[in-house]
């Protein structure tokens, strides 16, 4: 079996923490606090509504 090269390691790493809601780590106090994992999303609007969106962010 071949060695994982270091981005597949946090390319799997990053999707396993992306099935669950919320990861405990320590801050730099040392109390222990839960952070929102991050999850991919994938959103398609009409080209019509991306263009309100543009001029709404303006």
């Amino acid at each position: 079996m071949k060695k994982l090269t270091k981005h597949q390691k946090q390319y799997r790493k990053r999707k396993k923490e992306a099935q669950h809601d919320y990861k405990t780590v320590t801050n730099e106090s040392g109390y222990r606090v839960q952070h929102v994992a991050r999850k991919p999303i994938c959103v398609r609007v009409s080209q019509k509504t991306a263009d309100k969106l543009y001029e709404s962010a303006e």
